[in-house]
């Protein structure tokens, strides 16, 4: 019998325990439900590595991952995935980003065909798709509405330097290219630039070249229509350091003018020494600034690197992305946007805008000459000068 109350004791303790667990977890809320996700989720669609052609690129975004996750809680969660170069394949794994609901915003390093094809995709799902690299102004201007393209264009930056050519007072100029469609858009900037232009003209035009015996036909023709100036633009970063390089070397008293391109950590190592005087229009421009000096000043000590173009370029997209989910949310349109507001972004490169196509504008186009193994802002006093 006391073996039985017991028993009846037991259950009614046991019953009584279960019905207040289950009680104090109807009471307590759910974690899942409780914590807010604070993590902005990118991906770099690479292609062949070009994510590991400046130092600038990997530091501008470490730096500006821990400064945002300090100022604001939001952490970036990264992922970088490379197409291989392959043109296929890399439209491919943009189809897939562009379904992927793991994927906040999608940032491309890739071959400049690919994006034209790619874009759409983006269009559809609503997904941020920024470009770094450079595109086609053909694609920039359709007008996608979740299209960023986070540089200069071609047409641009030729306009820049048709004018520049303009202010150094040069007349007889050399257009050198690679015969694509990027520097066909730098050449026809160039000639909307120097068009009327009076003195300055345009005297020889031609693909190439790549290799010595293409460089002594173009040196005869620098002589024979005694060329002041020498405007070369090519699909490879290194096929324009050779060239350049060498034209630097054989004709010294040349105003030397390459591409945006050879603003890169990896070439100005090979190729820096020779390349000392060469003049180009960055691709993504800068103010210099306290705030600029500022951060150069840290980017340096931090890294152990000298600063590049990338370092400030990345460094103000990533603060740019995760203050806009900071503010808007998760939601594409809502990052879109804040991106493309009005007023723009003030970042560590000054006054950054995007208009309603989602195209880098500034007002004041930098022109950089490379100096000590580095490109440098070449100051409104010195632009009339000669470059030595």
């Amino acid at each position: 019998m006391k073996r039985q109350k017991w028993i009846i004791l037991a259950g009614i303790i046991v019953l009584g325990l279960a019905t207040a667990l289950i009680t104090i977890k109807k009471i307590q809320p759910q974690k899942s439900e409780s914590v807010k996700t604070d993590t902005l989720r990118v991906v770099i669609l690479d292609s062949g590595d070009y994510y590991y052609s400046d130092e600038g690129i990997e530091n501008g975004i470490r730096l500006a991952t821990a400064d945002l996750e300090k100022e604001t809680g939001v952490k970036v969660k990264l992922k970088r995935v490379d197409d291989g170069g392959d043109y296929v394949n890399g439209i491919s794994m943009a189809k897939a980003l562009a379904e992927d609901d793991t994927a906040d915003v999608v940032i491309s390093f890739q071959n400049f065909e690919s994006i034209g094809a790619e874009a759409g995709f983006f269009e559809e799902s609503g997904k941020p798709f920024i470009v770094t690299m450079g595109c086609y102004d053909e694609v920039a201007e359709k007008g996608y509405s979740y299209l960023i393209t986070d540089f200069l264009s071609g047409k641009t930056i030729g306009k820049r330097i048709g004018e520049y050519l303009k202010e150094k007072g040069r007349k007889n100029i050399a257009l050198c290219h690679s015969d694509t469609t990027f520097e066909k858009d730098e050449m026809k900037g160039i000639q909307s630039a120097v068009r009327n232009a009076g003195k300055t003209n345009i005297y020889h035009t031609q693909t190439g070249p790549f290799d010595d015996s293409g460089l002594s036909e173009l040196l005869v023709e620098c002589d024979r229509l005694q060329l002041d100036t020498l405007v070369a633009n090519f699909y490879t970063q290194t096929d324009s350091a050779w060239l350049l390089s060498m034209m630097r070397k054989k004709r010294p008293d040349m105003l030397v003018i390459g591409d945006y391109a050879l603003d890169s950590s990896e070439i100005l190592k090979e190729y820096g020494k020779g390349l000392e005087g060469v003049v180009i229009v960055p691709v993504y421009p800068y103010e210099e600034s306290n705030t600029l000096k500022q951060f150069t000043k840290q980017y340096e000590k931090t890294t152990g690197v000298e600063f590049s173009t990338a370092a400030v370029q990345y460094y103000d997209l990533f603060q740019m992305l995760g203050k806009a989910f900071h503010e808007k949310g998760r939601s594409g349109k809502a990052i879109m946007d804040e991106l493309k507001k009005d007023k723009g972004y003030s970042g560590v490169a000054g006054r950054i805008s995007f208009d309603d196509k989602g195209r880098l504008v500034t007002k004041n186009c930098p022109v950089f000459v490379c100096k000590n193994k580095k490109f440098v802002r070449i100051n409104q006093s010195e632009r009339k000068g000669t470059v030595e």
